[in-house]
């Protein structure tokens, strides 16, 4: 029985090799995902850094495009442009410890303006709660609706502590609100 030459590789070069072909593989799928513009000015850029210039280069498809890094041994798009680092893109995801639910709330909200104070008690009916934003019919004890837009979705902002939402002259937090 004879192994190949793959089979007598340890199994950690195996690995890395591997590793290494589906590296490549992605930064090829990436490329051609590119943008011709993208690709267009990354061309324009290097040529006239060596001052030269290439006419045409806007009405040029990309098979035409990728033919001119070899043309014109442009060096490659560098593998973090291409294949943008997943790990970099990673949003910082705020998990609040106080968030909005279903359900019918009240809130008492102060408002102090020209030497006045007048407190207004909210009732929420929130009807629906996603990552973003809320659907909530607000309405204050003189019968007044608010909203931001006829569709009544409110714009969560996340914090570690509560979720807030921001309407009228209100900034309300999930951590006030008193279930009816």
């Amino acid at each position: 029985m004879s192994n190949s030459l793959w089979d007598t590789l340890h199994e950690d070069l195996q690995k890395k090799i591997i590793k290494i072909r589906d590296d490549e593989l992605e930064y090829d799928t990436k490329l051609l995902k590119l943008s011709n513009d993208f690709i267009r000015q990354y061309i324009s850029d290097y040529m006239s850094s060596k001052g030269r210039r290439i006419t045409n280069l806007n009405t040029s498809k990309k098979t035409i495009l990728l033919s001119l890094f070899e043309k014109f041994k442009i060096p490659k798009i560098p593998y973090d442009i291409v294949v943008k680092d997943k790990e970099k893109i990673k949003k910082i995801e705020i998990n609040s410890k106080s968030k909005f639910e279903i359900g019918r709330y009240t809130c008492n909200k102060e408002n102090h303006f020209d030497g006045s104070t007048t407190i207004y008690n909210l009732t929420f009916n929130i009807t629906k709660v996603t990552k973003c934003y809320i659907t909530a019919d607000i309405t204050s004890q003189c019968g007044r609706e608010y909203s931001n837009t006829n569709t009544n979705k409110f714009w969560i902002d996340k914090y570690d502590d509560y979720e807030s939402i921001s309407f009228s002259i209100f900034h309300i937090r999930s951590n006030e609100l008193i279930p009816v």
